[in-house]
Parts: C-alpha cells; structure tokens; sequence
C-alpha cells in the first residue's frame, strides 16, 4: 500500500460518521429489500401538538442493500445519516434502528434515537416509525426518552419519463399573517416549481422579512412535506401541504409558524408561534399582464402596519401591459408576469417615508397577498384585486 493510499485510509478512519446505532444488531439485511428502495422525504413531530425543539424533516435514500444515507433536521440542527461501519442497514422485515450523533471518531455524543418501518409490500409506499431524545451517555448507559415524535414520509414514485408528475408546474403559495400585535398582519409569500419528476422547489420571504425555501419531493397523492429552518435554527416552518383542484386554490394545508424570542430584535421580540392556513394557485404566465391577472382595473389596500386606517390606491393595466397610478397618491406597482409576483412602494401622511411592498397573486382567488413595514418595525398587510 502506497504512502498515499495509507493517509487516504487514515484520514477516512478519522472522519467520523454523524449517526451511530442507537442499539448493537446482529442479523443480516434482506436481499429482496428491492420493494422498498429509492427516496423518501418526510415529517415527524409530537402527536398532541408540534413544538419547534420536537419536531423536522428527514430525506433518506434507501439503497437495494438496505443501506440508509440522507439527512434530518431535528429543532433546526442539522444531521448527516451516513452509510458507514456504525450504521445498521435495514432488517428483513422492514425495521431499522439508529442514532443521530455528532462527534469524532474517538469521541462522539448521541442526540436522537430513530425507529423506522418501511412497506415491504409497496403498496403505501411509505415510511413510519418514531424520534425520541433517549441516547447511551459516556459510560454507555442508556438515558430514557422525555418525548417521543410520529414519524411519517413517502417514497418519490414520479419519474419524467414513465410517471410525469401531474401536478407539474408553478404556483404560488401564501402564508398569512396574525394579529398585526404580536405577529406580523401582513402575508408571506413563495414561488413554488414542480417538476415533472415529482421534485419541489420554493423559495418566498415570510412576513416579517425572513427568506425561506426548500427542496423535497412529492407524494403520489399529493402530499408536500413542508419543513425550513429559520432564524439561525431557533425557529421553523413546518406542516403538510396538499396539491388538489379546489375552486378557490390548488394547494392548502396548515402550517406552524415559530419564530423564537430574541431581546436584540427590531420588532416581534418576544417571538411567536402562529398556526396559519396556507393557500396556493396555478399560475400561468401570460404575456398580457391583464389576463394573467384577471382584471385591467385594480385596488390596493393596506392595512395595519401602524396604519390609522386603511389605505387605497387604484390603478389601471394599459393594454401593453403598463400599470398607470389612478390613485392621486404617490403609488407605484410592478410584476414579475412569469412568477406571480408583485412589488412597489406608496406614501401615507403618518409615515415619514415611502413604503415598500412586495407579494405574490393567487390567480383562483383574482387577488393578491403580501406585506410591508410601517415606521414602528410592524408588518402590516397588503392586497390586490378587482376595482368594484
């Protein structure tokens, strides 16, 4: 062996492996674990209630061995599942045990224990099992679990060529907002892609400025686990989302908003944690600004935000596609035509500057969503839709 391959060897000793077994198994994995491998993405969470520190996301690619590898969020920590020498493959009735941990390979402290049970008959095409907070200390004596998360995930089945995911396409997605005190009143907004092969992608900013996005795949029935870490991993979004053709929407679920308390913010300090309804559309470009939205003569209207009342600003889409301020106020208005989404800024007397806006326009509902940032650091809300 060759100088080089010995430090090869060494240095892949050294580098330690960020999952370890949670309980030593002897047993070799099944051959026709066949059925169930490929990529799952899913969400776990306490069952009486999601809280923040509880609660993620995982995305795990089962190999036809039975060999796990992927990654797990848990309370916004960040966890790499390796396929190593301290990882169990999964068993012959669809079982695998592990831990989530970080360390060296000399030392290394266990977080999570993981219980999985995949679907041997291909049928769900998912995953189930559990996440808990036992773990073996340093002396290895095993410290029990305070609480104990469901977790649930399915396998991506949509491919380009064979099985086009149906739901193909882009869309936007809104995140209300609150009680314009102690959460933001404005909305939050997102440009979501679906491609044919069953994979998401978002990216949005919620209402109180913070970006968010995220890439997963999608469940045969339509199912979307949503799951991003914010504010440095101290807060999240996170819930299940729906892909289905409503009257009003084409996408919808419920969502957990938390953001955690911070003394050193702007607004918001002591935090929050806001369930809301998420909703979203269709949307198809248009190049006649008009028909992709519905109407050529539109309101404004912005509310709360340290707002005495609400304010309206009218304004007019020209059939090249210009949008002309009727308002007599100073208002200005733009789209982004191929994604939904708009901005500009107005002026209101009680505020000593303009404001700037920004959303995106659910096409189902003619109206669009989003928020601004009034003088005292509060979101207030923002809407577009049809002049009466």
């Amino acid at each position: 062996m060759s100088v080089v391959q010995k430090f090869c060897l060494l240095a892949s000793l050294l580098s330690f492996p960020l999952i370890a077994p949670a309980e030593l198994q002897v047993g070799p994995s099944s051959q026709s674990l066949a059925a169930v491998q490929g990529h799952y993405s899913g969400l776990f969470y306490e069952t009486n209630g999601i809280v923040h520190q509880h609660a993620g996301y995982f995305s795990i690619d089962v190999a036809r061995d039975g060999w796990l590898s992927g990654f797990a969020f848990v309370g916004g920590d960040f966890f790499w599942i390796h396929r190593d020498f301290f990882q169990t493959p999964v068993w012959n009735d669809g079982h695998v045990k592990f831990a989530l941990s970080r360390g060296s390979f000399f030392y290394w402290r266990q977080f999570y224990t993981v219980e999985l049970q995949f679907d041997l008959t291909g049928e769900t095409d998912q995953v189930t099992g559990t996440l808990d907070n036992s773990y073996r200390d340093n002396n290895g004596d095993r410290i029990s679990a305070t609480w104990t998360a469901s977790a649930l995930g399915d396998r991506d089945t949509f491919t380009s060529r064979t099985n086009p995911a149906p739901q193909a396409g882009t869309y936007t997605l809104v995140i209300p907002g609150g009680d314009g005190v102690n959460e933001p009143a404005g909305a939050g907004f997102a440009t979501v892609r679906v491609d044919s092969g069953g994979t998401i992608r978002m990216n949005g900013l919620l209402a109180d400025g913070t970006p968010f996005f995220q890439s997963t795949t999608l469940a045969k029935d339509g199912r979307w686990p949503l799951y991003t870490s914010l504010y440095g991993g101290r807060g999240s979004l996170i819930g299940w989302l729906s892909f289905a053709d409503a009257e009003d929407s084409d996408l919808a679920g419920t969502l957990l908003w938390t953001r955690p308390r911070d003394s050193w913010a702007f607004s918001y300090r002591n935090g929050f944690t806001n369930q809301v309804e998420a909703i979203g559309s269709r949307f198809i470009a248009n190049r006649n600004l008009g028909q992709a939205l519905g109407f050529t003569n539109g309101v404004a209207t912005f509310s709360d935000g340290g707002l005495d009342a609400p304010v309206e600003d009218t304004f007019q889409i020209t059939s090249s596609g210009k949008i002309i301020n009727t308002s007599g106020n100073r208002f200005t208005l733009s789209f982004t035509s191929s994604q939904g989404l708009f901005r500009g800024a107005f002026a209101e007397s009680a505020f000593s500057r303009g404001l700037v806006f920004r959303g995106a326009y659910l096409q189902k509902q003619s109206k669009g969503y989003g928020y601004f940032f009034g003088d005292n650091g509060q979101s207030g809300l923002v809407t577009l839709e049809p002049e009466p």
